[in-house]
């Protein structure tokens, strides 16, 4: 998973110089044709050319985004579902019962500083039983993935910002 997201990481710094290209190019072009009738006609086809471009390069952003939010997803779920939950990890679920879910993800960013990955799944769980989670699904998602990365052994990758591309 980890090579994926390095290429995708090198596939998006080509698309940006792409990107960087045509703009420089198009710039050039309109500077030498200014002026003349015949310039409107090219003006125009260059525009087009470079929204093609560019157009073209977006659709590879995006898609490249939504793979990453499926890989993390996946990392997410692999760390969570590869574990058996202990009693002790049923146990700690239960006693979040009563915390709120906003306070659920403050304590998740601690427990995974801190390395406690059993206490990890169990805010995992009690995360999963509450009726306003999509509230605050992205970052539950996004905090999960740090602990999944940091599972993986990748800590480079454990910054906030630098998990996924967005």
């Amino acid at each position: 998973m980890l090579k994926d997201a390095v290429q995708s990481e090198r596939e998006q710094e080509a698309d940006c110089a792409r990107i960087h290209a045509a703009v420089h190019l198009a710039e050039t072009t309109i500077a030498a044709l200014a002026g003349s009738d015949e310039a409107h006609e090219q003006l125009c086809e260059l525009r087009d050319q470079t929204i093609l471009a560019v157009a073209d390069v977006r659709r590879n952003i995006i898609r490249r985004a939504e793979q990453a939010k499926e890989v993390r997803r996946e990392m997410i779920q692999a760390l969570f579902r590869d574990r058996m939950p202990s009693q002790s990890t049923i146990e700690y679920a239960a006693m979040l019962h009563d915390v709120p879910t906003s306070a659920l993800l403050h304590h998740l960013q601690y427990l995974i500083r801190i390395g406690e990955l059993d206490r990890v799944e169990g805010v995992y769980h009690a995360f999963e039983n509450r009726a306003d989670r999509y509230l605050y699904f992205d970052a539950f998602d996004e905090i999960a993935a740090q602990s999944a990365l940091a599972e993986s052994g990748d800590e480079s990758q454990t910054a906030p910002g630098r998990v996924g591309a967005k």
